[in-house]
């Protein structure tokens, strides 16, 4: 289980980003052209930001459920703290993480 939902978290980063970029660049278009948004331009903001929460979902499985590191990292906080790739599983990433999508939604 815990491939799949790696692959499945890492293809869904790049539909995340990919989507993101796109209805970032079309409001630029929109602000420079002075325009509002189009319904196709407000679908794809909804298709990013779907696949920015189906990307948590996943990461969310990954991270409390099947990860060997945050499993690990979970049964010594301590020695994860002083474990440079350990704290990066278990608090740095996942901080970013959410402090992104936030930005994301905002």
């Amino acid at each position: 289980m815990h491939t799949l939902l790696i692959l499945l978290h890492s293809w869904t980063r790049w539909a995340a980003i990919l989507l993101a970029l796109a209805a970032c660049l079309g409001g630029l278009r929109g602000l420079l052209a002075g325009t509002p948004w189009s319904p196709g331009g407000r679908r794809l903001n909804l298709l990013a930001a779907t696949a920015f929460d189906v990307q948590l979902v996943l990461g969310l499985a990954l991270y409390l459920f099947f990860s060997p590191f945050t499993i690990e990292a979970f049964r010594d906080f301590g020695f994860a703290m002083r474990t440079p790739s350990l704290r990066y599983w278990a608090v740095e990433h996942v901080t970013i993480m959410l402090v992104a999508l936030i930005l994301a939604h905002v």
